[in-house]
């Protein structure tokens, strides 16, 4: 019997729920009203029959009746709250970046619990959610809705939210394909073309004919080579941007590829190793240097950033990820800025205002949630950067 009836232990539940439970099984074991005091006393738990017994004093426990004592642990364990302070928390409630609309509606549920709406429980409920959701696509339509109730309000929500979310994902899905299109065939880089001239090279145990063939074709691609590598004499060794190498603020950068000072990973001539985009940066950053690559379009990336799509230009030579705040006004409006320290400067030195700092989710490929940090700048950076700061 003892099995059936569990102790009461206040740091797991409410008061309440236990006594819900407890009610529940006494109906099941079929005890009666007279006897359920002893099962209270006998199953409550040694903790709780301590503080039960202190406040029947003079009395004993066991001259109450079941609802007298129920009256008791109602008074030592559910304390009177302050209604107008839970009704301020519940009004003041929204949905947070990367909140889902289930859990919003949950917390809702649970913050209602305190504030006694009675019978205006399912309007203060339905009010709520429209007021406090972050799809404004969604509260515009329930907004236009007659006779609607809180549950038919949660069912629209959530139906709002799956088909945005399976949007989003074919969305995705179509811009990695799109990327991976343009990446196999973008130009080679000058190590891969030097490779294939060098490939080009016959052996020594070919023919005399063969021999002189090759020279000469060796000797036309040493000499495209040498065109191209005239051509490219003002790009940067150390971060692929076209200026001198020496004044080049990755000379102080540490390599995601090889770990050596000196150069950007996109700029490595060790390729063997997997690029893992963290890294450490110094005070001044340099940023938007994607504008000064040689490259025919910029590369062009969709990410799920806390449930919405953004778009960013990939800036390998940027150490940080960096938004304009017309951006942050359109994505982030409810979210509150930290103060960020670090000092900003584009390529050609200028210097670049920082609002603050925040931090978003960012769903990956794998369905897997990363922290990236976003540094909000003045207008004067018109788009968004995704610099090496994404892990």
């Amino acid at each position: 019997m003892s099995s059936t009836i569990s102790s009461y232990v206040p740091d797991q539940e409410p008061f309440k729920n236990y006594l819900d439970r407890l009610r529940a099984q006494l109906s099941v074991l079929k005890v009666k009203d007279d006897q359920r005091q002893k099962y209270l006393i006998t199953f409550i738990g040694s903790e709780a029959y301590s503080q039960l017994k202190n406040a029947c004093l003079p009395c004993h426990p066991s001259e109450k009746t079941f609802e007298e004592l129920v009256t008791y642990l109602d008074a030592i364990y559910s304390p009177r709250r302050l209604v107008v302070s839970d009704r301020f928390k519940f009004n003041q409630c929204c949905q947070s970046p990367g909140e889902s609309v289930q859990d919003f509606i949950t917390t809702l549920k649970k913050l209602a619990s305190h504030c006694e709406f009675d019978t205006f429980l399912d309007d203060a409920l339905r009010d709520r959610l429209i007021v406090g959701l972050a799809d404004e696509a969604c509260q515009r339509k329930l907004l236009g809705e007659s006779s609607l109730t809180f549950q038919k309000a949660c069912e629209k929500a959530l139906d709002s939210e799956l088909v945005k979310n399976q949007s989003n994902h074919i969305k995705n899905k179509s811009q990695v394909n799109w990327i991976a299109k343009n990446y196999k065939n973008k130009p080679q880089s000058k190590s891969d073309q030097l490779k294939k001239n060098t490939s080009a090279v016959p052996s020594s145990s070919q023919s005399t004919n063969q021999s002189a063939e090759g020279s000469k074709r060796g000797s036309q691609s040493y000499s495209q080579s040498q065109q191209r590598s005239s051509k490219e004499s003002n790009q940067c060794y150390r971060c692929g941007r076209t200026h001198d190498a020496r004044n080049c603020p990755a000379k102080q950068w540490e390599c995601f590829n090889c770990k050596l000072k000196g150069h950007v990973s996109v700029m490595c001539r060790n390729k063997k190793k997997i690029i893992k985009l963290v890294e450490s940066v110094n005070n001044i950053q340099c940023i938007n240097s994607i504008e000064s690559l040689k490259v025919n379009e910029p590369l062009i990336i969709d990410l799920l950033v806390n449930d919405q799509l953004m778009t960013f230009e990939v800036d390998s030579g940027a150490s940080v990820t960096v938004i304009p705040k017309v951006i942050f006004d359109r994505y982030f409006r409810k979210t509150k800025l930290k103060k960020e320290k670090c000092n900003l400067s584009s390529v050609n030195g200028e210097s670049i205002t920082v609002v603050g700092q925040l931090i978003v989710n960012v769903r990956s490929s794998k369905n897997e949630i990363i922290k990236l940090p976003l540094i909000v700048t003045e207008n004067c950076v018109k788009k968004s950067l995704l610099g090496r700061s994404c892990g």
